[in-house]
Protein backbone atom coordinates (compact mmCIF):
# COMPACT_ATOMS: atom_id res chain seq x y z
CA UNK A 1 0.00 0.00 0.00
CA UNK A 2 1.38 3.71 -1.07
CA UNK A 3 0.92 6.82 1.04
CA UNK A 4 -1.24 9.37 0.18
CA UNK A 5 0.54 12.78 -0.59
CA UNK A 6 -1.38 13.51 2.80
CA UNK A 7 0.82 10.92 4.93
CA UNK A 8 3.99 11.89 3.47
CA UNK A 9 3.46 15.07 4.44
CA UNK A 10 2.98 14.34 7.68
CA UNK A 11 5.07 11.46 8.26
CA UNK A 12 7.96 14.38 6.71
CA UNK A 13 6.53 16.79 9.53
CA UNK A 14 6.49 13.53 12.16
CA UNK A 15 10.90 13.00 11.15
CA UNK A 16 11.38 16.58 12.47
CA UNK A 17 9.60 16.47 15.50
CA UNK A 18 6.11 17.80 15.03
CA UNK A 19 4.10 15.77 17.56
CA UNK A 20 0.99 17.37 16.29
CA UNK A 21 1.30 15.90 12.94
CA UNK A 22 1.84 12.06 14.48
CA UNK A 23 -1.14 12.23 16.59
CA UNK A 24 -2.76 13.53 12.81
CA UNK A 25 -1.14 10.61 10.94
CA UNK A 26 -2.13 8.10 14.07
CA UNK A 27 -5.56 9.36 14.31
CA UNK A 28 -6.50 9.26 10.40
CA UNK A 29 -5.41 5.67 10.72
CA UNK A 30 -6.66 4.72 14.07
CA UNK A 31 -9.67 3.02 12.90
CA UNK A 32 -7.90 0.46 10.65
CA UNK A 33 -5.02 -0.05 12.88
CA UNK A 34 -7.99 -1.18 15.56
CA UNK A 35 -9.32 -3.99 12.84
CA UNK A 36 -5.53 -5.21 12.24
CA UNK A 37 -4.83 -5.39 16.15
CA UNK A 38 -7.91 -7.01 16.75
CA UNK A 39 -7.82 -9.06 13.95
CA UNK A 40 -4.60 -10.40 14.10
CA UNK A 41 -4.67 -11.04 17.81
CA UNK A 42 -4.59 -14.22 19.21
CA UNK A 43 -8.51 -15.00 20.51
CA UNK A 44 -7.07 -16.46 23.74
CA UNK A 45 -5.64 -12.68 24.06
CA UNK A 46 -8.71 -10.96 23.73
CA UNK A 47 -10.61 -11.21 27.14
CA UNK A 48 -7.00 -10.00 28.74
CA UNK A 49 -5.84 -7.81 26.54
CA UNK A 50 -7.91 -4.69 24.57
CA UNK A 51 -6.62 -3.48 21.07
CA UNK A 52 -7.44 -0.10 22.52
CA UNK A 53 -4.78 -1.04 25.06
CA UNK A 54 -2.37 -1.97 22.31
CA UNK A 55 -2.73 0.94 20.48
CA UNK A 56 -2.26 3.00 23.15
CA UNK A 57 1.44 1.08 24.76
CA UNK A 58 2.06 1.78 20.04
CA UNK A 59 0.92 5.67 20.81
CA UNK A 60 3.47 5.82 23.78
CA UNK A 61 5.88 3.77 21.77
CA UNK A 62 6.13 5.90 18.62
CA UNK A 63 6.47 9.64 20.46
CA UNK A 64 8.88 7.85 22.64
CA UNK A 65 10.96 7.05 19.30
CA UNK A 66 10.54 10.23 17.93
CA UNK A 67 11.42 11.50 21.14
CA UNK A 68 8.61 14.05 20.51
CA UNK A 69 8.10 15.06 24.62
Amino acid sequence: MQNSPEDDELIARVMQGDRDALAQLFSMHRDRLWRMVTFRMDPRLHGRVDADDVLQEAWLAAVQRFQLH
